[in-house]
């Protein structure tokens, strides 16, 4: 995230910047714009606002704010309220954004 690597299945970043990974609080970032990208496959993302970039599988994916690409397959929900989302393959849960697109590649 925005340059530093995080390790877990269970990432969360609040509103205030604080990150917890499993669990864990583990970090603080104050940029104003957070980039997520994990390499690999993640059980669960969180975020207030920030765009999210998965390139494996996803459980579930939640950004307030930012747009959403899953390189493969998503067992949960995906949702932003403004945001595009984009998905490589099936999704098990609904997808949802207020202002943005949805689309499969």
């Amino acid at each position: 995230m925005n340059g530093k690597s995080y390790v877990g299945r269970d990432i969360t970043i609040s509103a205030n910047g604080k990150i917890t990974v499993d669990g864990k609080e583990t970090d603080q970032c104050d940029d104003r714009h957070i980039t997520v990208e994990v390499t690999g496959d993640v059980g669960r993302i969180e975020t207030a606002s920030g765009d999210i970039k998965v390139t494996g599988n996803s459980g579930s994916i939640k950004t307030a704010s930012g747009d959403v690409e899953v390189g493969q397959h998503v067992s949960g929900d995906i949702s932003t309220v403004s945001g595009d989302i984009k998905v490589g393959g099936a999704v098990g849960g609904s997808c949802k954004t207020v202002s943005g697109d949805i689309s499969h590649h």
